[in-house]
C-alpha cells in the first residue's frame, strides 16, 4: 500500500507600490494536482491577496484575504509594534477560523525566534513557535 503524491504548483509576487506600501499575491496549486482517484481527492488550491503597509517608523499594518476554492473568502489582519529593533509585539485576527493570536519576536544577529498564542472557538487555546535563519545580515 502506497503513499498518495502528487505535484503541485504556486506562484506568487511582491511589490511595493509607493514608499512603506507593499501589495502581494500568490496562489498555490495552479494545476489542482489530484490526491486520489476515490472521490476525485485534490489538493487544497488557495488564492491569497494582502498589503502591508509602514504606518510609522516601529508600526507595520497588515491585511490579507485568502480563498480556498472549496470554502468563503476569509480575511486576516495584524499589527505589529517593534519596542526596540530587536523585540517585537504582535497580534491578529483569522475572520475565517473566528480566531485571534497574540505573539512576540526577538531577533538577533541573523536568527529570528517567535512565539505566540492563538485562541479558536473550535480548538481552544495554542501555541505556536518559529525559528527562523536569514542568509543575509541585518544592521
Amino acid at each position: 500500500m502506497g503513499q498518495p503524491q502528487s505535484r503541485s504548483a504556486k506562484h506568487g509576487r511582491q511589490s511595493e507600490v509607493v514608499p512603506g506600501l507593499v501589495f502581494g499575491a500568490h496562489i498555490f496549486n495552479l494545476n489542482q494536482a489530484k490526491l486520489a482517484e476515490f472521490e476525485d481527492e485534490r489538493v487544497p488550491t488557495l488564492m491569497k491577496i494582502g498589503l502591508s503597509y509602514k504606518a510609522a517608523a516601529k508600526v507595520l499594518l497588515v491585511v490579507e484575504a485568502e480563498k480556498e476554492l472549496e470554502f468563503p473568502a476569509a480575511v486576516k489582519g495584524g499589527i505589529e509594534y517593534r519596542v526596540v529593533p530587536a523585540l517585537g509585539l504582535r497580534t491578529g485576527f483569522h475572520s475565517g477560523t473566528r480566531s485571534g493570536t497574540a505573539g512576540v519576536d526577538v531577533v538577533f544577529k541573523q536568527f529570528q525566534v517567535a512565539y505566540a498564542l492563538g485562541a479558536q472557538n473550535n480548538l481552544g487555546v495554542s501555541n505556536y513557535l518559529s525559528v527562523s535563519y536569514s542568509w543575509e545580515d541585518k544592521p
